[in-house]
């Protein structure tokens, strides 16, 4: 080596950016670094380049340091690339690529992982192959990983575009909206229908009894970090929805139920709930109690022929975590499940 190229090598030292642009995909060209290791892995799978993705790139400190710096999947698997830099002198050797003058790299493969589950549900090729590219992908993959029993809302029967939760809520670690299920302020429109809800101490937040179509729900609702439960599920019908929905609008119909109408939308509160409870204490009685006076109130306003909405009963309310598909609250979710 000569004097002057090693003190090139000195000088590159931790400022070393002559590797050039890099890409998650093939580039043709545009990214000279990233394009070379995704070619080799499309050879040593084998696999088409444009299935291929980087998902994981380190950053080099030294210009001649040999470091771990590439993860790349596709095709159902994940590769692992230590790149090696070195002034090999000219002619370049084979396997090595020009970089900076005499300085020269290579990708060494040093780790292969199938990815591909024996009893993985059959979907397309582009489906099954490609890697997490956004935000929301990469936590739903946390979250596949993290070993838990996530249920997705289902599609409604009667209203296909509409999420039903599923029947075996209550044995799941956590209830998740769909990532295309309608839904406003926040994820908070977890099912067409009509909306009842009070303040409740006892959680630092609101309580909300909903009627649609298909099903009854009792849920939390927070204006703050405090986390959303789904407290109680139970099925009902067209017609008591719409029976529902025929109460709220008329002023003083149900007891104890005070209805406005905002813009296109009708907010009720029930004014007749107790609360014997503090932050923090156990509050699954009161939100049980409150919920059953507030069904049999309308129970009581229902016209006749119209079947009786069901109550709460005490093991029916087991009150589980109800995350929106953002990824931030899905991280926070995780870690706090995480959390000793």
């Amino acid at each position: 080596m000569t004097v002057a190229a090693a003190l090139a090598l000195v000088l590159a030292g931790c400022t070393f950016v002559s590797s050039g642009p890099t890409s998650a995909t093939h580039s043709a060209g545009r990214a000279p670094r990233t394009d070379a290791v995704l070619e080799q892995a499309s050879r040593e799978l084998p696999c088409p380049v444009q299935d291929l993705r980087v998902v994981l790139e380190t950053r080099r400190r030294y210009a001649n340091e040999t470091a771990f710096r590439f993860v790349i999947e596709g095709c159902g698997q994940r590769l692992g690339y230590v790149e090696e830099c070195d002034l090999v002198g000219e002619p370049t050797p084979p396997g090595w690529r020009q970089v900076d003058g005499s300085l020269a790299c290579r990708d060494v493969l040093v780790t292969r992982l199938d990815l591909r589950e024996p009893n993985r549900r059959a979907s397309s090729p582009a489906a099954s192959t490609r890697a997490p590219t956004t935000t929301e992908e990469r936590a739903f993959a946390a979250l596949r990983a993290s070993g838990r029993r996530v249920l997705f809302l289902d599609r409604c029967t009667a209203n296909p575009s509409r999420g039903c939760v599923p029947r075996a809520w209550s044995d799941a670690d956590a209830v998740l909206l769909r990532l295309d299920a309608p839904h406003t302020r926040g994820g908070s429109e977890l099912l067409d229908g009509v909306e009842i809800d009070w303040a409740s101490p006892g959680i630092d937040g609101r309580l909300v009894l909903r009627v649609s179509d298909e099903q009854m729900t009792l849920r939390s609702g927070h204006d703050n970090p405090h986390e959303n439960r789904l407290y109680w599920v139970a099925p009902s019908t067209p017609e008591q929805h719409a029976a529902v929905r025929a109460l709220v609008a008329k002023p003083g119909s149900i007891r104890d139920v005070r209805c406005e109408t905002e813009g296109d939308r009708r907010d009720c509160r029930f004014a007749g709930r107790v609360e014997k409870t503090a932050f923090g204490d156990d509050h699954v009685p009161v939100v049980r109690a409150n919920a059953r006076t507030l069904v049999a109130n309308l129970n009581r306003a229902l016209p006749r022929g119209v079947e009786p909405l069901t109550n709460p009963a005490s093991e029916d309310v087991a009150p589980r975590p109800l995350v929106s598909p953002m990824a931030e609250e899905i991280a926070d979710w995780l870690h706090v499940a995480d959390a000793p």
